[in-house]
This record gives structure tokens, C-alpha cells and sequence, in this order.
């Protein structure tokens, strides 16, 4: 029985220093997609609060080039707004004063790597979403190279807490770790729908809503195995509480710095999800037009 235990404990004791060399930062493109956690916005407000000039660069070119159709995208269709803007300010309340203080609380009891593993973890078992998003847009290699990262997770990684791929660049510029079913039907040129804020979740459309309603019970593998639904449900109320744990702040800065923090949210949510759409559109490999000055015109 002895002989047991000390097994026991090495076994542990061996996991424990494996996962304590797995990288801890949390990347941008794992938490940065378009669940949203209550009012937080999650990696919505996270794109637009850290990449203002990207995105202001995203809006020249578009009005240099005439990009259209990713201005329509951007465009606020937002019929339903009585009902919008009374569940912004529910999702409001429960924000400060459910989720934040028992993420908080959650955040000073479980440190950051610990969280990190939960986080790839959680990334790592929606492989499924991502992969069937990538073959329907046609994004053959940008599949190959999620593969790839789930099979080296899953037997390097100790089946996904850590991320044994880290920050590095593949050879391709591929998008990896935000697509989803939304974002394909956009791809495919289904049109976005109204703006509708969902209770508890946040910011959405109706296309985006259909394609949450396909991820979550026809693609996320929670619900393959005849799990009990309360587990599933638990089980991503947790991964939420755990993604927001990263988030802490950013929805509170956006409200403080705009007149209107219902606008200011859904404008954030719509440009976010366009530049998405427009991102699996382009071609990364081919070169941007350039400005050109001529000597010869008149100041």
C-alpha cells in the first residue's frame, strides 16, 4: 500500500513540474474571440482598447479603397433597441455586481498559471468549433495548422493545460484561434442581421446568435457524451468566469471613456466582428495597394 502511495505522489509530483514549464502568458488570440462574458466583452473590448491604431487604420483604408461591404458590416442595424438597451443595463448590473467581484474573488484564490492552464484547456477541447469553421471557409491550411496544434497539445501537453506551441509563427500568415460559425456565415455572405444583446452573454447579432447556438450545442464537445446539461452549462459558466479573470477592467474603461456605453459597446462589437469577417476574406499574401505621392501635383 505504501509502495501505492509514494507512486501516487511521484506521478504527481513529475506532472506538477511538467505543467510548471508550460508557457503561462495567456495569448491574445486564444481569449480574444467573440464570447462574450456578461457586459465584458471579453477580447472585443480587449481588440479595440489595445489596437486603436490598427483599427483606425482598418477604417482609412476602407474609405480609401471603398471596402463597401465591410462598411455595411460595420453598419448598426438596431431596430430592437428599447429591448437592447434594457438588457444592457440587466448585463450591466450583473456585471458589477455578480461576475466581477466572483471573478476577483476567484482571480486572489487561483493564481495565473493555474487559471492559464484552465484557459488553454478550454481552448484546447474547442478544437471542433474552430476546425469545421476553418474547412467551411475554405481555410484548408489555416485547418492543417489547427490540427497540428491540437495534437501536439493533446499528447506534449498533457491533453491541452498546456500550450506546448506557445507564441511561435507558423511559415503561412494564419489566423488561428478565433473562428467560429458566426464568422463563417459572414464569410459566406449571410447577411448580419439586427444587433441583439443576449441575456447574460452580451453583444451579438442574429447571424452571430444562430452561429453561438451551433457552436455551443452541435459543435463543442461537451455535449457529445449525454453529459447532464446542468454539467455543461457549469462547466462553461466556469470558463467564462476564468476567460474574464484576464478582462478584469476593460469594460469598465470603455464605459468611463465614452458618453454612451451602449453604443460605445455595440460599435465595438460590430467593427470587431467585421474586421473578422474581413481578415478571413483577404488574401494575406497579397500585397496591400500603396499611396503614392506625385512631384507634380499642386500643393
Amino acid at each position: 500500500m505504501s509502495r501505492h502511495y509514494s507512486t501516487t505522489i511521484l506521478a504527481f509530483l513529475v506532472l506538477t513540474v511538467i505543467l510548471l514549464t508550460f508557457p503561462s502568458k495567456v495569448r491574445s488570440e486564444q481569449t480574444a474571440d467573440p464570447v462574450i462574458v456578461a457586459q465584458v466583452g471579453s477580447g472585443v473590448i480587449g481588440a479595440v482598447k489595445n489596437n486603436p491604431e490598427e483599427l483606425a487604420d482598418d477604417e482609412f483604408s476602407e474609405g480609401m479603397w471603398g471596402d463597401t461591404e465591410h462598411q455595411e458590416e460595420s453598419f448598426a442595424s438596431d431596430p430592437w433597441q428599447g429591448y437592447n438597451r434594457a438588457m444592457f443595463e440587466f448585463n450591466d448590473y450583473l456585471y458589477f455586481n455578480i461576475m466581477k467581484p466572483v471573478t476577483k474573488g476567484y482571480m486572489w484564490v487561483v493564481p495565473l498559471r493555474p487559471r492559464t492552464w484552465t484557459n488553454n484547456f478550454f481552448q484546447h477541447i474547442l478544437y471542433p468549433v474552430r476546425l469545421t469553421s476553418c474547412l467551411l471557409q475554405g481555410k484548408f491550411y489555416t485547418a492543417g495548422a489547427e490540427t497540428s496544434k491540437f495534437v501536439a497539445n493533446t499528447f506534449f501537453g498533457m491533453g491541452g493545460l498546456g500550450n506546448v506551441a506557445g507564441d511561435a509563427q507558423s511559415t503561412m500568415p494564419l489566423y488561428l484561434g478565433n473562428e467560429d460559425m458566426g464568422q463563417t456565415f459572414g464569410v459566406w455572405g449571410v447577411p448580419k442581421g439586427p444587433y441583439f444583446v443576449l441575456p447574460f452573454l452580451g453583444p451579438s447579432t442574429v447571424r452571430d446568435a444562430v452561429g453561438l447556438g451551433i457552436d455551443t450545442f452541435v459543435l463543442n464537445p461537451f455535449w457529445w457524451f449525454g453529459i447532464p446539461w446542468y454539467y455543461s452549462a457549469s462547466a462553461g459558466a466556469y470558463n467564462q468566469i476564468n476567460k474574464l479573470s484576464f478582462h478584469i477592467g476593460e469594460y469598465e474603461s470603455l464605459k468611463e471613456g465614452s458618453i454612451d456605453p451602449y453604443l460605445a459597446l455595440r460599435d465595438a462589437y460590430l467593427s470587431y466582428r467585421a474586421k473578422q469577417i474581413r481578415d478571413s476574406k483577404i488574401d494575406p499574401n497579397k500585397p496591400k495597394p500603396q499611396l503614392t505621392t506625385n512631384p507634380d501635383a499642386t500643393p
